[in-house]
Order: C-alpha cells, then sequence, then structure tokens
C-alpha cells in the first residue's frame, strides 16, 4: 500500500481515538449538578465565616497557647514536648478510661496515699483552670490560608481524647476523696470539650467523630459519677440537666460533615492528581471526570442519610475496572468515601445515651424533691423509644434500663473480650443494653 493511503487512514483513525477520547471524558454529567453547587457554596461561606474568627484568642480555643502545642497540628502547632502533654497524660493512666486492663483502683490508690497519683492529681488540679478557660470560648478552628482537601492535617486526636480520659480519671480522684460535686464538674467538663470540638460553622468528619467518642468518655463517667454519690442537691442535679439538654452530636451534625466532606473532596479534586495515581488519570479532562463520576456516587449516599435511611457504603462493592471504564463509579470512592450508615448510627447512639443520662437525671430531681413518678413523662424521652425502655422503683431509688434497636447496636465498636475489675459502673453505658444504677 502507498504510503499516500497509509498516511490518511493514519490521520483518521487517530482523529477518531481523539474523537472518542474527548467524548468518553466529557460524560457522564451530574444529574444533581445544582443542589450540589449550592451545598458547596454553603461549605465554602462556613469555612470562610469560620476563618475570620480563627485568629482571634479570646473566641478560638484552638489557638491557646498553653493547648494548641498539644491539640495542634502535627507540623505546625504540635510540640513533643508540653506542659499540658506532661500534666494530662500523667493522670490520664491512672483512669479507668485512660489505663491498661491492670488498671488499679484510684480509691484504693488514694487511700493507700500513693505518691505518683498524688502528684498528678496535683499537676493536673493547677492546671485545670487553663482548660476550663478554653474550654469556655465559643470555637475551635484551624487557621488555615488554604481551602482543606483529604491531605490537610488536623488537629492531634489523640491529645484531645486524652484530655476527656485525665478529665474522667480526676472525676474519679474528685468521687473517691467525697466529693461528688467536684466529680460532677469535671463529668461536665468533657461533656464541654465534645462541645467545643465542634466549635465551628464548617464541620470536618474527624472532628464530628472525635466530639462523639469525647461526649461517649463524657457519658461513661457521668452515669459513673451519678451512681456513686447519692447526697445530691438539686442545684447540681440542674447543672446536670443543663448540660445533658441537648447533644453536642447528633444525626444531623452528622449529614453536616458528610457535606463537608464532599467541599473537601472538590478541593481535592481541584488540585493535581498523586503521582502514583498513574498516567491515565493525568490526561487531559481525566481527573475532572473524575470528580464527577465522584459527586454521583456519593449525593445518592448523602440523600439517603438525610431522610434517615443511611446506607452502606464503606466498601464500594459497585466498583469494577468495566465501570470506572463505563462511568458508572469513581475509583476514588472506594479510598474517599465514608461509611454513611455507620456515621449516622454512632451518632445516633451517641445522641441516645444522652437522652437516657438526662431522663435518670430528672428522676434523681424527682427522688430529690419526693416525688419520683409511677410511670415516666412523654416529655422527657427524648429520642429515645418509649417501648425499649423499662422503668420502676425500688425500695425509693428509680431503676431504668434501655435496649438500642438492633440496627444502632450492629455500630457499636466490639467489647472487650475480658470484664475489669471494678467495672460495670463503667462499662454499663458501652454496650446495647443500658442499666442505670448498677451494682458495684
Amino acid at each position: 500500500m502507498s504510503s499516500s493511503k497509509i498516511v490518511p487512514g493514519c490521520l483518521v483513525s487517530m482523529a477518531a481515538v481523539v474523537v472518542f477520547f474527548l467524548s468518553w471524558v466529557a460524560l457522564p454529567s451530574v444529574p444533581s449538578e445544582e443542589e450540589i453547587s449550592k451545598l458547596l457554596a454553603r461549605q465554602k461561606q462556613a469555612f470562610e465565616d469560620d476563618q475570620k474568627m480563627a485568629r482571634d484568642p479570646g473566641h478560638n480555643a484552638f489557638i491557646d497557647p498553653q493547648l494548641s502545642p498539644f491539640w495542634g497540628r502535627k507540623s505546625i502547632e504540635y510540640k513533643a514536648q508540653s506542659k499540658a502533654a506532661d500534666v494530662v497524660m500523667a493522670l490520664r493512666a491512672f483512669g479507668f478510661l485512660g489505663g491498661d486492663d491492670e488498671h488499679k483502683s484510684i480509691a484504693i490508690l488514694r487511700r493507700k496515699r500513693d505518691v505518683d497519683l498524688n502528684k498528678a492529681v496535683e499537676d493536673f488540679s493547677a492546671f485545670l483552670p487553663v482548660l476550663r478557660s478554653a474550654l469556655l470560648r465559643p470555637a475551635f478552628i484551624l487557621p488555615s490560608s488554604e481551602f482543606p482537601h483529604f491531605e490537610s492535617q488536623g488537629s492531634n486526636y489523640i491529645a484531645l481524647r486524652s484530655i476527656a480520659q485525665a478529665l474522667s480519671a480526676y472525676a474519679e480522684v474528685q468521687l473517691a476523696d467525697g466529693k461528688g460535686p467536684a466529680a460532677l464538674d469535671a463529668s461536665l467538663d468533657i461533656l464541654a470539650l465534645s462541645k467545643l470540638a465542634v466549635g465551628q460553622r464548617a464541620h470536618p468528619l474527624i472532628m464530628t467523630m472525635i466530639s462523639s467518642a469525647i461526649q461517649s468518655t463524657g457519658q461513661e463517667t457521668l452515669g459513673y459519677v451519678l451512681q456513686g454519690w447519692s447526697d445530691w442537691s438539686e442545684g447540681d442535679l440542674r447543672k446536670a440537666l443543663a448540660a445533658l439538654k441537648s447533644s453536642s452530636v447528633s444525626a444531623q451534625l452528622g449529614v453536616e460533615c458528610l457535606d463537608y466532606e464532599l467541599w473537601a473532596a472538590q478541593n481535592t479534586f481541584s488540585r493535581k492528581p498523586d503521582p502514583q495515581s498513574g498516567a491515565l488519570v493525568r490526561l487531559p479532562g481525566v481527573w475532572q471526570r473524575e470528580w464527577r463520576l465522584y459527586q454521583n456516587d456519593y449525593y445518592p449516599y448523602l440523600e439517603a442519610a438525610r431522610a434517615r435511611r443511611p446506607q452502606f457504603s464503606g466498601n464500594m462493592t459497585q466498583y469494577t475496572t468495566s465501570s470506572w471504564f463505563l462511568g458508572q463509579h469513581s475509583w476514588m470512592s472506594q479510598l474517599m468515601m465514608p461509611n454513611f450508615e455507620r456515621v449516622v448510627s454512632l451518632l445516633e447512639v451517641s445522641h441516645q445515651r444522652q437522652d437516657f443520662l438526662h431522663l435518670y437525671t430528672e428522676l434523681l430531681l424527682q427522688k430529690r424533691q419526693g416525688r419520683l413518678p409511677k410511670e415516666l413523662s412523654p416529655q422527657w424521652l427524648g429520642r429515645l423509644d418509649p417501648v425499649h425502655i423499662s422503668y420502676r422503683v425500688e425500695k425509693g431509688e428509680p431503676h431504668l434500663e434501655y435496649d438500642l434497636e438492633s440496627g444502632l447496636a450492629q455500630a457499636l465498636p466490639k467489647a472487650r473480650g475480658v470484664k475489669r475489675n471494678g467495672g460495670a459502673r463503667w462499662e454499663n453505658l458501652m454496650h446495647a443494653h443500658w442499666v442505670l444504677p448498677v451494682a458495684p
């Protein structure tokens, strides 16, 4: 065949490939593009509103000079050695929730005047005003000159959880010392820390989940404290009720942080793809196509979560190479999409546990006033399902039990294999069946 025929043929073939490629990267479209655009604009505005207050030390607890070296970002604020870290970690190790499986009773150590525990308590007591001052501030915002993406550094979540566990240990100490109201204050400090952790208008998913974990620590500690002290004043109980009235986290907050995660994904796709992603992704239009595919994967799950019908999305089992090629699913969904069902379920569990504690505290107040009811008032139940509640009065004491709905119970972390000594009053709110009070 002459070259005069080969060259035109090659050009036609190349043109066909180019046309096919351009058509391929242009599809699919995003059916929910208008709704998603509004969502993304809201998240962008919320983030910008946060940043206007991010560098105000009287407003933003995150930049507290004594605490930011502990809970700050690894390569920015965090310091390997800090007073806050030393004080918090020393006391945390003695607590039931922060110690190891060989945990020794703080009550016994206090009676023996354990030198190490006494020193840890003394140091933490001196540092506590700094922490409580931070808890009074309304915001916890990471100052940033760029929009967040999936490689952005976050707060030191281990530090935040450790502070909650140290406060729990401090409550344990106060109760062992016969100071019930002081133990209550420390328990409520944990709930305040949980609220502070979501002190943003644009809520990252990781901060919402760490807030939920901190709230669980506060709930477990408060349950322990309420059972370990009998001489509560009306003022004490009303203070606890005020703190328990609203949960720091909720299913609605879960939806808001899932909105945020889609915006963070947009910011990730606005950056150049990682070189390890392969040559194909770096071809013109392919990365933009990937973002459209990701939106089409993500948004139906988000809509289901909004409708309180969250679906399992953790594994994206629909993904195959052919489904990606045909424009049905994004390969990035496997890496970046959260498990919608687990997120919303865990937050709902935390919310219901808060309502359970609120109900029990209300009954303690009714007892203090000498008027324990024969039946529960529906207005006390919050999000608790009355079908799953058992209530009785024994020897003048209120007794409550509650069973989580089975679907929610599946979201709970797996229980420890071995029960720990003295753990009954700590662990009774960790599982799917809640009881207050329980025998020590």
